[in-house]
């Protein structure tokens, strides 16, 4: 029998993919049966990650919940039982939380996203990886955009900046604008375009996160988070390979972070979110400090994150890397 290098080599590959997988702890502020979080759930299974997913049941995108109202007992005495079916029929009425039947690692939790985090990380990812914590925490991808002011006020970021604070765990919060106000299900017949891209973009970033990861650095700094804003995709953006990953600070000029950011492309401040995500086809990227979470990490954590992903940052038109 005859075997071609090229089959070899794939399975080679596929190899390392499978022992080069993450632990990764999904959790988003638009419930558990939202599109976009099960088509990213699809995406790192496909890339051999192992995967737990644990959210609300309905839509928390809201500022509801604060950054240190994080559960003070057990879960069962903080939530009570549902009053009525979850998002999209996805679940029936009654109980704290659960499970899907034939994926037990589809999991709701009646709570904000931050408990359901919670949750996750001190119950249900133990029972199912016998006692292993996550490597990495993800929360999102979710509809609109998490910039300053906001930081302190939106689920997405506040979950991700407690897993690094509390738990150690590294995490990221993944956020895009949309033009769309609807929310899609789980089985919607109708994809979402932007998903695809989106959901490809994080892929890109995890990669690169991952290789670093291998080299014996770890996926980020300490006590940081990374806030993660995609733009809306339009005529000239709309594929992953259209889009630029910048560097960002949280507040914009005027308003100054009240730590000096890293000399990065000429300068000695950053560009704020917002003036990223409308430059272009631009990403932004903000390294947190996790304590503080609405202030960055230090030049430090900083020159670290450039480090990591050097490869693919680049700078704003209008500044010029030294």
């Amino acid at each position: 029998m005859r075997i071609s290098i090229a089959a070899v080599t794939g399975i080679l590959v596929q190899g390392i993919s499978l022992a080069a997988g993450l632990r990764i702890l999904q959790s988003n502020d638009d419930g558990w049966a939202d599109f976009y979080i099960r088509h990213l759930n699809d995406k790192l299974r496909e890339l051999h990650h192992e995967v737990v997913l644990v959210a609300p049941p309905n839509n928390q995108s809201v500022p509801t919940v604060f950054y240190d109202d994080p559960i003070n007992g057990p879960l069962q005495d903080m939530v009570g039982s549902r009053l009525g079916p979850c998002q999209h029929n996805s679940c029936e009425e009654g109980g704290p939380m659960n499970h899907n039947q034939s994926r037990p690692d589809l999991n709701w939790v009646n709570g904000h996203p931050m408990h359901a985090m919670q949750y996750g990380i001190e119950s249900i990812v133990p029972d199912l990886w016998n006692g292993t914590k996550p490597e990495l925490v993800i929360n999102g991808p979710n509809k609109g955009n998490v910039i300053w002011p906001w930081l302190q006020r939106i689920p997405n970021a506040i979950t991700a900046a407690y897993a690094s604070a509390h738990y150690g765990i590294p995490a990221i919060s993944f956020a895009y604008g949309s033009r769309n106000g609807n929310w899609s299900s789980w089985n919607t017949a109708k994809r979402p375009r932007n998903s695809r891209t989106y959901v490809g973009l994080v892929a890109r970033l995890l990669g690169e996160l991952q290789e670093t990861h291998e080299a014996g650095k770890g996926l980020l700094p300490p006590d940081t988070y990374l806030n993660v804003n995609f733009p809306p995709l339009s005529a000239t953006c709309k594929e992953v390979e259209d889009f630029q990953w910048v560097l960002a600070g949280f507040a914009p000029r005027g308003f100054l972070d009240p730590v000096p950011a890293v000399e990065w492309c000429g300068k000695q401040t950053l560009p704020s979110e917002y003036k990223t995500l409308h430059s272009g086809c631009y990403i932004s990227i903000a390294l947190g400090n996790a304590t503080s979470m609405a202030i960055l990490a230090d030049k430090v954590a900083q020159r670290n994150l450039i480090n990591r992903l050097g490869s693919i940052l680049s700078c704003l038109p209008a500044e010029k890397r030294q």
